[in-house]
């Protein structure tokens, strides 16, 4: 087994064909999804992404898993996911890796309990090297959670007394 200089932490269960991981996820899924073999020096073909779908990945703290799909070349060389907020990995989004081919990949992503609401992006990991998703391609929104007791919205009703 190789060491990485990525931290990658493993959560030790499988759910819906995806592998939970947070912040840094690994295929897993065996040989049929490992990059091309390169030889001494030559490098990987760079990943490009086309299209991402949704492209506003609501999430809610807590909340159910959502699979997303990405469109593009070189999507098997893809090695691990990472979510960022001000450019920096957080631990509180779990992202897993779906099976690999080479123009076409799911990713599962969901919100733990602890999210912070606000905006996070993708960062997707090749090997040595990632790839920053411009928000303008795709952006994960976790809505901010409501305070324990804290009222619905006003809906602008009249509430009557009971007779």
């Amino acid at each position: 087994m190789q060491k990485s200089s990525l931290p990658v932490f493993i959560i030790l269960f499988v759910f819906c064909g995806f592998q939970a991981l947070p912040v840094y996820s690994k295929d897993l899924s065996g040989p049929a999804s490992a990059p091309p073999p390169t030889a001494p020096g030559q490098a990987l073909a760079p990943v490009t992404i086309s299209t991402v779908l949704p492209t506003v990945i609501s999430l809610a703290p807590g909340g159910a898993a959502i699979t997303v799909i990405f469109n593009g070349h070189g999507l098997n060389t893809i090695t691990g996911v990472a979510i960022v907020r001000n450019s920096m990995p957080v631990s509180t989004v779990i992202a897993g890796l779906g099976q690999a081919m080479p123009e076409r990949r799911l990713i599962s992503l969901q919100a733990g309990p602890t999210a912070v609401g606000g905006t996070y992006q993708l960062r997707l990991l090749t090997g040595s090297s990632s790839v920053d998703i411009p928000a303008t391609i795709a952006r994960i929104e976790i809505a901010a959670p409501r305070q324990i007791g804290t009222p619905p919205p006003e809906t602008g009703g009249t509430i009557r007394p009971a007779l």
